[in-house]
This record gives structure tokens, C-alpha cells and sequence, in this order.
């Protein structure tokens, strides 16, 4: 499973495990351990580059910005308008992003929301 999780290629995990495809594949429709793992692996995955996208966005990377706002953003109110956003703003926006960001993390590793735990 650790080859899969570092490329999620079943074509290069099967290679590294010197199996072909289809076995995976038969793996994965037959035995729910295994699919469960090649999920958590796909997830952890996401997690890593959705981390690695807000560092760049927290580091001042203006596209990244731009990206995690109409796409994070628009599930939690923020609309792409015709207006300027500055620094300032994209600042504050990007913080609270990473804080729902962290917060989904969390509840997708737990299984619970903030508020379950008060």
C-alpha cells in the first residue's frame, strides 16, 4: 500500500510490487480492507497537496490565493466579484480558510466536528 500512497498510480504500485494491474484492481472489488486503504491512501494524498496549496497561498503566492478563495472559499460564502482583493483581505481570508481547512482535516481523520467535542 505505501507505493500506492506515494504516487496513487496503481500502474507504478503494481510495478513496484511486481504484479500486474488487474491484480490490484481485483484486490481493491474484492476485499473491503484493501479498498478502504487505497482510499485512506488517496486521501491522505489530497490532504498533503491541499496543505502544500494553502503554504503557498499563506506565503503570498497570489494565484494560489485567487484559487483556494473561488474554490474553498465559495463553499463558505466568498464569491469571486469584479473587485480587487488586497493583501489585507486576502490575508484574513486565507486564515480562515486554513482554519476550515484544519477543521475538515480533523473531521475526516476523526470523524468528528468541533462542535461533537464540546
Amino acid at each position: 500500500m505505501e507505493a500506492y500512497r506515494e504516487c496513487l498510480s496503481i500502474s507504478a504500485a503494481a510495478h513496484d510490487l511486481g504484479i500486474g494491474r488487474r491484480t490490484i484492481y481485483n484486490w481493491k472489488e474484492n476485499d473491503e480492507e484493501f479498498a478502504e486503504a487505497m482510499m485512506d491512501a488517496e486521501l491522505s494524498a489530497l490532504e498533503k497537496v491541499q496543505y502544500a496549496a494553502l503554504q503557498k497561498a499563506l506565503d503570498g503566492d497570489k494565484t494560489m490565493i485567487m484559487f483556494l478563495l473561488n474554490n474553498k472559499g465559495a463553499k463558505l460564502g466568498y464569491t469571486n466579484g469584479a473587485r480587487e482583493v488586497d493583501q489585507e483581505d486576502a490575508a484574513k481570508a486565507v486564515s480562515y480558510l486554513a482554519t476550515r481547512f484544519v477543521q475538515e482535516i480533523d473531521q475526516s481523520i476523526t470523524g468528528n466536528t468541533i462542535e461533537d467535542r464540546t
